[in-house]
């Protein structure tokens, strides 16, 4: 069918056969485990030296500083908008369409008009 299109193939599930395999899958976890709680153990410690140098503050003088901020913060006054589309014409309108009967009409009508014109002369117009 063709190769699938997407994100990265992740292994399939192994499953466990025999006691051999069991011992063997928990080991294997137990020492990424181990790993993972390794590497979590480092970044902790770094996030706990960041955060001792933070200031502890109570909830009411939390509370003090967010209403002194918004008391500071003044709202800008919004203009009268007018209308915010401007009408125009369509270009990509469709065009009504001239029937045949009507185009011969409308010839007809022209020809009459030109054969009345011309018998008046070259200087009438």
């Amino acid at each position: 069918m063709g190769q699938k299109k997407g994100g990265r193939g992740r292994g399939h599930k192994q499953f466990v056969v025999s006691a051999e395999d069991l011992e063997k899958r928990n080991e294997r976890h137990e020492a990424s485990a181990r790993a993972r709680d390794k590497r979590r153990g480092e970044d902790d410690e770094d996030a706990d030296s960041e955060e001792g140098s933070v200031e502890e503050v109570d909830e009411s003088e939390r509370r003090l500083q967010m209403d002194a901020l918004r008391d500071t913060l003044v709202e800008k006054e919004r203009k009268a908008k007018g209308p915010s589309v401007i009408e125009t014409a369509n270009p990509n309108a469709v065009k009504k369409h001239v029937k045949l009967k009507d185009m011969v009409r409308l010839l007809s009508t022209l020809a009459q008009t030109r054969r009345l014109f011309s018998g008046r002369g070259a200087g009438a117009v």
